[in-house]
Order: structure tokens, then C-alpha cells, then sequence
């Protein structure tokens, strides 16, 4: 088995990837490890603690293996399935949610949640996430129901062949409604932090592109349809504030005082389903208060169309 790493899994551990993204199994990852050629790694041997980067070609030595039992507890949480068939499941995650366990997040994740849906429908589930959102991020998080699809998935997402859209209310008003355009520019690691970065134009780090359009604006705040083409981390933030309107309630980059969590909402994607070669649009609307807020701002507005 063959799997080209996307930008959006990149920086991450082999036993992450294997274990959360591709949803294998803890005793299949002990043989993977055993094996000569396990885990192959553009063409060289390597263990569970090399990190993954954009591009590289994973290679695993294994049978057409059954899917096991998910490693990740279940346990009950905020998990709205807004779409669901026999090859991909997307959900609606809530701000202030983690998509994936880590340390210090064992039980309270979407993955834990979706678990023990599929636990109380008692069928068998493996949390495989196409997409992912950072914690403080509402909206769509797409996953494959086998390993097949995850695959496909990911090599959609490795050729941009995904449409992401995101709704985001700034703080401040530099553009006007209709105004759209691309920011590019390079993201990086924030000196002295392993959290926040900072995007810069000489060439310094990661490309990141994201294109923008103003819904609306009322002098004070700016409400945007905003689409990433990259996938680096805090990107559509770095953008949002290099444009002069930072989200509001963005700890990282903006003002928390503006609202009680992130105003960045997943709202759309658009792709090809990994089965039947469908082009497919899936929608999640909005958590109340963030739909409350934009109304308090611009009324009975249209958006995401």
C-alpha cells in the first residue's frame, strides 16, 4: 500500500499518520514495525517516530487487511453527522473541540465522540479524518468509512483537488463588499513559540495561498467567504490579519475581547466523492452564536452561496 503525504499531514509522526489517519489498528502497526520492509519511506526503512513532510511517498508492506477495532475511547460529545454514506462521513464539529486525541486530550475529541455514536449503533468504526480543524474551529470535518476511501481522500486533498470554503467575521473594515483577491506569502514558525507563526513575503518558510471575497462590511467589521489552497497551519488567520481584519476572537492573532471563541467557521466543501467519482458539495451552517453575531452586524444577509 502507497500513500503520497499531503501538505496537510505533513509534520507529523509515522505513528500518528498510521494510527489516527489511516486508522490502523495498534497490533497491525506492532507487525509493520517488525517487518523488513514495514514501513518504507521514500524508498528507505524507517521506524514510527519519523516525521512525515508534503510530498513523500509512503510505503506499507501489507496484505489487503481488514479494518480493526479504532483505538480511540469512545465516549459522548458534541458530534452532529450532517452527511453519511457507505464511503464518507462528515461531521460538524463545535469550537473548543479537538478533531484528533493527543496528549491531554484523550476523551474529549471529535474522534472520541464519533466513536461512540458508531459504538451505540453498534458497528464496527475507525476514525479516519480527511480534513481537520484546529480547536477553536467550527465546522465540516470530512472522514472515509474504509481505508480505501481515506486513501483516495488524501490523494484529492495532495492535488488540490478539494474546495475548502470558510466563513470568517474580522474586526475592521479595509475592504469593501465584492472586493476579492489571493494573499500569498510564507508562513513560519513564530520565533520562541512551537504554536503561533507569522507569514512573511521574501521566501521564508512555507508557500501559503488563500483567496478571499467580502460579503459584507459596516465600517467596524467585515464578514468573508475565505478559501485556502495551501494547507499550512494558522494560514487563513496570518491572511485574515495581513489584510488589516483579524478574526474576531482570535487569541493568536486577534482580539479576544471582539467575541467569546474564533469567528472561522468550515462552512463548505466541494469534491469529488472517492467512490463513485461523483462531484458532491457538502454544507455545514452555522453554530448559533456565531449566526447571531453576523446578524447583530448585517441583518438577514445571504452568505456562502
Amino acid at each position: 500500500m502507497k500513500v503520497l503525504i499531503s501538505e496537510l499531514d505533513g509534520n507529523i509522526a509515522v505513528r500518528e499518520y498510521l494510527r489516527y489517519r489511516l486508522g490502523l489498528s495498534g497490533s497491525l502497526v506492532k507487525k509493520l514495525k517488525k517487518a523488513e520492509r514495514g514501513i518504507m519511506l521514500n524508498g528507505e526503512r524507517v521506524t514510527v517516530r519519523a516525521v512525515l513532510k508534503a510530498g513523500d511517498e509512503l510505503e506499507l508492506c501489507i496484505e489487503d487487511e481488514p479494518d480493526g477495532e479504532s483505538s480511540v475511547i469512545p465516549e459522548k460529545g458534541d458530534c452532529e453527522i450532517i452527511y453519511e454514506d457507505g464511503s464518507i462521513i462528515a461531521f460538524k464539529k463545535p469550537s473548543g473541540m479537538p478533531t484528533h486525541p493527543s496528549r491531554g486530550h484523550l476523551r474529549d475529541t471529535l474522534a472520541n465522540a464519533a466513536a461512540y455514536v458508531f459504538r451505540e449503533r453498534g458497528v464496527p468504526f475507525v476514525f479516519r479524518a480527511a480534513t481537520r480543524l484546529d480547536n477553536d474551529v467550527s465546522g465540516i470535518v470530512l472522514c472515509a468509512a474504509n481505508k480505501l476511501c481515506a486513501q483516495r481522500l488524501s490523494d484529492s486533498i495532495a492535488a488540490r483537488k478539494i474546495k475548502k470554503t470558510y466563513l470568517a467575521l474580522c474586526d475592521g473594515a479595509p475592504l469593501k463588499a465584492g472586493d476579492c483577491g489571493t494573499v500569498r506569502g510564507y508562513v513560519r514558525r513564530e520565533e520562541g513559540s512551537i504554536i503561533t507563526r507569522e507569514m512573511n513575503y521574501e521566501g521564508d518558510g512555507a508557500l501559503a495561498v488563500t483567496e478571499y471575497r467580502v460579503i459584507a462590511e459596516n465600517g467596524k467589521k467585515t464578514l468573508m467567504e475565505v478559501s485556502p489552497i495551501t494547507g499550512r497551519t494558522h494560514q487563513i488567520r496570518l491572511a485574515m490579519q495581513s489584510l488589516g481584519c483579524s478574526i474576531c476572537g482570535d487569541g493568536f492573532y486577534g482580539s479576544e475581547e471582539t467575541a467569546k471563541r474564533c469567528m472561522l467557521h468550515a462552512f463548505r466543501l466541494e469534491l469529488e466523492h472517492p467512490a463513485t467519482g461523483e462531484f458532491i458539495t457538502l454544507t455545514a451552517p452555522l453554530y448559533p452564536d456565531m449566526e447571531a453575531l453576523i446578524k447583530e452586524n448585517f441583518g438577514d444577509i445571504q452568505y456562502g452561496r
